[in-house]
This record gives structure tokens, sequence and C-alpha cells, in this order.
């Protein structure tokens, strides 16, 4: 049964369900929100980043990689939230994103403010 959930990822708010909370694109992955009890009042607090959370939960939601901009730390830094929350595959396939070095010949031509990996 999936009912609404309520996160709170410091102040960032999504309204989504436990289904998409459990959704794992990945059968290695064992999403941590499979472990975790959503509390009566449907709200959930995350003590964690909103922009890194964001990539995680669109992940979550169709198991495409969007980001807004692509740098070596951001990349670093999803393979840990990754791992946080349960993720193993999503932050092997991180691991294997070159190392960005200058404008990649094939995004330069990408004029939307919005990067989208299908890994």
């Amino acid at each position: 049964m999936s009912y609404q959930v309520l996160l709170n990822v410091r102040g960032e708010r999504y309204l989504t369900t436990t289904k998409t909370l459990r959704n794992c694109p990945d059968t290695n992955d064992k999403s941590l929100f499979l472990k975790l009890s959503i509390p009566r009042t449907g709200e959930l607090y995350l003590d964690r980043d909103p922009e890194l959370f964001q990539c995680i939960f669109l992940y979550l939601l169709d198991g495409k990689l969007v980001l807004r901009y692509y740098d070596d730390l951001l990349i670093e830094m999803l393979q840990e939230e990754a791992e946080y929350f349960g993720l193993p595959s999503l932050a092997h396939k991180l691991s294997k994103l070159k190392p960005f070095q200058g404008v990649s010949r094939l995004y330069k031509n990408v004029v939307a403010p919005v990067l989208s990996f299908g890994i």
C-alpha cells in the first residue's frame, strides 16, 4: 500500500509517495527508505543537503540522473549520498563518469540548464 509522505530536507519540501521512495531502479539497490519507518504524521525530516537530495529523488522517480551542472566535486558528493541512501549501483555509475575537463564536446551545444544522464 502506498501513501503520501512529506519530506523535509533542511527546509526543502517534497510531497511524494512511499512507493516512489522505495523504488530501486536497480535490483542491487536497497534504498534506505525500505528500512525507514514513516511517522504517522506522514512527514519525515532528512538532515541532508537539499541540492544533492534533489538528484537522488529524481533518480528514484525515473532511474535517471539529472544535474543542473557538472563538476567533479558534485559527482563525488553525489556518490556519497547514493551510498548513504542505499543506492550502490548509482554510486558505481557515478564513479564511472570521466572527470570534467572544460566543456565536453558532447555537451557544448546544450543550452538547457539541466543535464540528464540516462545511466
